[in-house]
C-alpha cells in the first residue's frame, strides 16, 4: 500500500493515534532508503576519511570492506561498531565477519567471488517457490497467461546481473525468462 497523502500524527494526543494498520509508511520505501542513508553518513565519513578504507561498499545497513590485513580488518570494525554505538546508538546485527576474498562474500541475496557474482541458495529457492505460486495462480486462473509472463519475466531479471544463466537453463527449461 501507498503511503497516505497525510500521515498520522505520532503523538498519542493527535488524530490517528494508534497508527491504523496499512497506513504510514511502508518499510522498503524511498523515504526509508533516504533515511538510512542520510543517518549513516557519518559512518561513511569515518571510513572513507579517518579509516581511509580503499576498499568498500554499502548499501543501506549491510557494509563491507576489504584490506590485505585482518589485523586491520577486525581493528575497522570494532572503530565501525564503537562509532555505531557511541554516536548512533546502533549496534552490529552479529559478529564481524573476515574472510578471503577467494572464498566469497555472501552480500545482498547473491555471493560475491573475485571471478563472478552467484544468486545464493537461498535467492535460488525463493524464486523457485515465487514461479511455482505464480503458475498454480495460472493454473486456477487467478493469473492471466500475459500476467504470469510479466511476473516470470520479472523474478529472473533479478538475477540479470549475476552469473546464473546455467543454473537458468537447467532449472528453468522450457521457460522463455530462462534466458533474459
Amino acid at each position: 500500500e501507498k503511503a497516505s497523502p497525510s500521515p498520522p500524527s505520532p503523538s498519542p494526543e493527535g488524530e490517528g493515534w494508534p497508527p491504523t494498520p496499512g497506513r504510514g509508511l511502508p518499510i522498503g520505501s524511498l523515504v526509508s532508503q533516504h533515511a538510512a542513508n542520510a543517518y549513516l553518513a557519518p559512518v561513511d565519513r569515518l571510513i572513507k576519511e579517518q579509516l581511509r578504507a580503499k576498499g568498500y561498499v554499502r548499501y543501506m545497513d549491510d557494509m563491507v570492506l576489504w584490506h590485505d590485513s585482518e589485523a586491520v580488518l577486525l581493528g575497522w570494525g570494532h572503530r565501525v561498531a564503537d562509532f555505531l554505538a557511541e554516536r548512533l546508538r546502533l549496534q552490529l546485527s552479529g559478529p564481524l565477519q573476515v574472510g578471503r576474498c577467494q572464498d566469497g562474500l555472501p552480500f545482498l541475496g547473491t555471493r560475491v567471488t573475485p571471478q563472478a557474482i552467484y544468486p545464493s541458495r537461498r535467492s535460488r529457492r525463493r524464486l523457485l517457490r515465487k514461479l511455482a505460486v505464480c503458475e498454480a495462480a495460472f493454473a486456477v486462473g487467478r493469473l492471466s497467461a500475459a500476467d504470469l509472463q510479466r511476473s516470470g519475466s520479472s523474478l529472473v531479471a533479478a538475477l540479470a546481473h549475476t552469473s546464473s544463466l546455467a543454473w537458468r537453463r537447467r532449472t528453468l527449461p522450457g521457460r522463455a525468462e530462462a534466458e533474459a
